[in-house]
């Protein structure tokens, strides 16, 4: 079996990504935000997946703590798959609430975040700090830019 790949960064998207950056894992949670599914019904909405990669995404998913197996009563007495309250709670670390000019501005380092915001033309909703590290991450040459 091989390894599961890990990020060993103390970043909270690589920290998710840790637990479901396997190939089907966000699609599975996809699938369950609306509710439980059984097996089948996961399959159906997820074109392409096979039924042994599905399972192990599944059990990789609930020793993480993002999914539920959980088995309906009878006369059904099937598994049924759902989130946790962890799985559900799941969001963005940071948020930015603009128009898509001014998010290129601020991410490719043309203009400070805080000068956006105090224009009104951007709001930061999280990790203030995780946003200016986001911003600083595409910073690149201005010759690069087209």
């Amino acid at each position: 079996m091989p390894s599961i790949r890990r990020y060993d960064d103390p970043c909270g998207i690589a920290r998710a990504l840790d637990v479901v950056g396997e190939r089907w894992a966000l699609l599975v949670a996809r699938e369950l935000i609306f509710g439980p599914k059984r097996f089948g019904q996961l399959r159906d909405g997820l074109h392409g997946v096979s039924p042994n990669v599905l399972s192990q995404r599944l059990r990789d998913l609930e020793e993480a703590g993002i999914v539920r197996r959980g088995v309906l009563d009878p006369p059904a007495s099937v598994a049924i798959y759902e989130l946790t309250a962890r799985g559900r709670s799941e969001r963005p670390a940071v948020t930015f609430d603009t128009d898509v000019e001014t998010l290129r501005s601020v991410t490719f380092g043309r203009e400070p975040i805080s000068e956006a915001e105090r224009d009104g033309r951007l709001t930061v909703d999280g990790d203030r700090l995780l946003a200016e590290r986001f911003a600083r991450m595409f910073l690149f040459a201005s010759t690069s830019c087209a």
